[in-house]
């Protein structure tokens, strides 16, 4: 494919897999799937050390699927930061409060438009939630 053909050719993203790296996969399974309410969609490795996980409504395969990793070659967990545009951001808020999610920015109203919240898993990955107001 000429230079030109690649400048031009059509394409589309088609969904992304953040990589989450955490220091035990049974903690961290246990907390997206009880906090966030999640589900385990796959695992891989004997033993395992890695495991997809998802919304419960969505298939295998979804665009929309967090990956956490047992592997410090990745690098050291607790580095990763994900938003997540959501529906129904007061119920996860409320969810998360629930659960005894580690909430560090406060559910509010932002100047940029979301109502929003952030969070913080047990090995210290950030997440945002957010929905447009």
């Amino acid at each position: 494919m000429s230079e030109t053909e690649a400048m031009t050719s059509p394409f589309a993203y088609q969904g992304a897999s953040p990589l989450f790296v955490v220091s035990d996969l049974t903690i961290a399974t246990t907390f997206y799937c009880g906090v966030l309410g999640f589900e385990k969609k796959w695992s891989w490795g004997d033993p395992v050390v890695r495991v997809g996980i998802g919304p419960k409504d969505m298939a295998v395969g979804n665009p929309f699927e967090i990956h956490l990793i047992d592997d410090p070659t990745i690098g050291p967990s607790g580095t990763s930061f994900v938003f997540f545009h959501v529906v129904g951001v007061e119920a996860l808020y409320r969810r998360c409060q629930t659960h005894g999610a580690d909430i560090y920015l406060e559910l509010g109203d932002r100047p940029w438009g979301l109502k929003d919240f952030r969070i913080a898993d047990p090995f210290g990955n950030r997440m945002g939630f957010g929905e447009t107001i």
